[in-house]
């Protein structure tokens, strides 16, 4: 169930607007609410933008992870970062005060797949055609991503991998909302490839890992970048009383767990996120 709550808002030039605004039930909030009050944030910490709005930071920290606030503090919080209150508690509208409206509703490209459909009785045959609507909307705003460096360090899952070098080759857009809540810091990430089948069905040859270097304590039956040597290896890792670790390859009919100790174990960080792309030749 929706509720409406229509509220009038004094802008700069003194002119009352009423801006209304959906919410659903308390603990649901809106869609994204938390994505845009990260990026109205920007560069200045939480406990500043906090106390620029007037709000404890016990108060504001379930704001960051999807909670919906009151109109006073939603309001609050909009002055604060310079933005329409509409656009914050929505995301539709002007951004800025000096911004054009956006669309509520963005465009579409069609895409039309034809069917034939043969009718055995008859040998005669008739085509269906149906339609699939895209959404075309505009850019996202570039301040609602971080970017996370690609390095040139190969994760190996196998019998390990020489590190020729860490030079950064690329960086990858994601989100800052969903970085400040699964990670322990923009600083501490990167993305690198992993190599070999000693990971199998976990990873893959050529996927693509997320490492937060910041995670270096081990939790059980979690898989973490770890230096050999000079080798650079990722393994599940799993505690045992008496601070005994085993290291564990999930192709279990190829590679053979082995135990060691925190002592001989080098933990470059937790393997936090993967992807792959299954076109061929990539």
């Amino acid at each position: 169930m929706f509720n409406r709550l229509h509220v009038a808002i004094k802008c700069e030039s003194r002119i009352l607007t009423l801006v209304q605004v959906g919410f659903m039930n308390n603990h649901m909030g809106i869609d994204g609410f938390s994505e845009r009050l990260v990026a109205i944030i920007g560069d200045s910490s939480p406990h500043a933008f906090a106390k620029k709005c007037g709000i404890g930071d016990s108060s504001f920290r379930p704001y960051l992870k999807g909670a919906f606030p009151r109109m006073d503090k939603l309001v609050a919080m909009a002055k604060a970062g310079g933005v329409n209150v509409e656009w914050l508690a929505t995301g539709e509208g002007a951004k800025y005060h000096n911004d054009k409206k956006a669309p509520m509703n963005g465009s579409h490209t069609e895409i039309r797949q034809e069917r034939i459909l043969v009718d055995q009785s008859n040998s005669t045959s008739t085509t269906t055609v149906s339609s699939y609507k895209v959404p075309q909307v505009k850019d996202p705003d570039p301040g609602l991503f971080s970017y996370v460096p690609l390095i040139n360090v190969h994760l190996s899952a196998g019998a390990g991998a020489f590190v020729p070098n860490e030079n950064v080759i690329g960086y990858y857009a994601f989100r800052k909302s969903w970085l400040s809540r699964t990670t322990t810091g923009l600083k501490n990430l990167v993305l690198t490839m992993v190599t070999g089948n000693s990971m199998i069905p976990t990873l893959m040859q050529k996927d693509f890992v997320m490492v937060d270097t910041g995670q270096t304590r081990i939790a059980d039956d979690l898989i973490y970048a770890i230096r050999v040597d000079d080798t650079v290896m990722v393994k599940r890792l799993r505690l045992h009383p008496g601070g005994k670790i085993t290291v564990i390859s999930d192709n279990r009919d190829e590679y053979e767990s082995y135990e060691t100790t925190h002592d001989d174990l080098n933990v470059i960080g937790q393997v936090i996120w993967s992807c792959r792309s299954y076109l061929t030749g990539l």
